[in-house]
């Protein structure tokens, strides 16, 4: 089960590109493709730059006017379809 206490791997078959403002990923064990806008491409780059969901949480917070929970339960649902596309991996410490 996620939470934000859960750690984020993206794996080496995964493939990034940016097309215009659009962030495009590649699963290339699947070779299916993912588009994410706005705050999903944010929140992909943040993913590559921490691996806690607690700090992608608290960085989304200073940046989106959204309440904390909300946030959460929208940051937790997207990484779950990431999961789910084959995208991260969550890391059980």
């Amino acid at each position: 089960m996620l939470t934000l206490a859960s750690k984020i791997n993206i794996p080496d078959y995964i493939h990034v590109t940016t097309v215009d403002k659009d962030t495009v990923l590649l699963n290339t064990r699947t070779n299916k493709y993912f588009a994410l806008k706005d705050v999903g491409a944010r929140i992909w780059s943040l993913l590559k730059e921490y691996k806690h969901l607690t700090e992608i949480h608290a960085v989304l917070l200073r940046e989106y006017d959204v309440e904390e929970k909300q946030m959460e339960i929208d940051l937790l649902e997207l990484i779950e379809q990431f999961w789910k596309g084959g995208l991260v991996e969550v890391i059980h410490e």
